[in-house]
This record gives C-alpha cells, sequence and structure tokens, in this order.
C-alpha cells in the first residue's frame, strides 16, 4: 500500500472514532449549563456537539435544548479557551 492511501485510510478511520464519540472532547456541559441556568433558560438538556456552529476562535460547541419564556429552543453554547460563552439560538 503507498504512503498516500495509508494516510488516507488512517485519516477515515480517525475522522470515524471522532464522529463516533459523539466529539465530548469538543463540548464543555458544565460551562454550558451554566451558562444557560444565568441566562434564564430552565430544562435544559445538553444534546452534543455543533462543529459548524461557532466561531472559528471558539474550542468548544455544545449543543442543548431548553425551555426560556414558555418556548423550548435549540441552540450551541460556543466557548473559547480564554473568553467566556456565547449563547446562539437556532
Amino acid at each position: 500500500m503507498s504512503i498516500l492511501l495509508r494516510r488516507i485510510a488512517f485519516s477515515l478511520a480517525l475522522l470515524t472514532v471522532v464522529t463516533s464519540t459523539g466529539c465530548s472532547f469538543f463540548t464543555n456541559q458544565d460551562k454550558a449549563y451554566a451558562a444557560l441556568q444565568r441566562d434564564g433558560y430552565e430544562q435544559i438538556e445538553i444534546i452534543g456537539y455543533a462543529p459548524f456552529a461557532c466561531s472559528e476562535d471558539d474550542f468548544y460547541r455544545t449543543k442543548f435544548r431548553a425551555k426560556k419564556s414558555g418556548y423550548i429552543v435549540e441552540g450551541v453554547v460556543c466557548q473559547g479557551l480564554w473568553k467566556g460563552s456565547t449563547i446562539r439560538t437556532f
């Protein structure tokens, strides 16, 4: 097998492992939950990882479903390593 094919096979295997684990490395459930509570969200459910929902400067991208002002909303809590949290709703 050529070096190029080995690299492609390795990349596909790595991608499969990362996506099958739910990318929990890139979520911060505790801080996302705390940020949502501070902003008045209730019945918070952390769903998982939202890869394309945040800025490139954000490291953590935690997807959620919660209730606010009587409405059920979905969104993502974006967090950088050295900055606060941003809540984006869909």
